[in-house]
């Protein structure tokens, strides 16, 4: 999935204008997009350590679904790294 994170990073430098929003808190709800056949969704927060935003990102490979997350802010924990979306019924 190498290219897919290549592909991500791009995306997440394409949103930064994003974060100087959230820096000056002014926060802009931002809906689910996609782009190509990447779907994402930028979620904004603001908790005791500051405000920031976190942009999760989903994908189809081989009818399995997977996300993504990556956090501009002081909420480390956000941030995960490609898994798979298992769906227990």
């Amino acid at each position: 999935m190498d290219k897919e994170l290549t592909d991500k990073k791009v995306l997440v430098d394409t949103l930064k204008a994003e974060q100087e929003s959230t820096k000056t808190n002014k926060y802009r709800q931002v809906s689910r997009r996609r782009d190509g056949d990447i779907d994402y969704e930028i979620h904004e927060y603001s908790g005791p350590d500051g405000i920031g935003y976190q942009i999760v990102f989903y994908k189809e490979v081989g009818g399995k679904h997977y996300t993504m997350s990556k956090s501009v802010g002081p909420d480390t924990w956000r941030n995960y790294d490609w898994m798979e979306v298992i769906n227990d019924k």
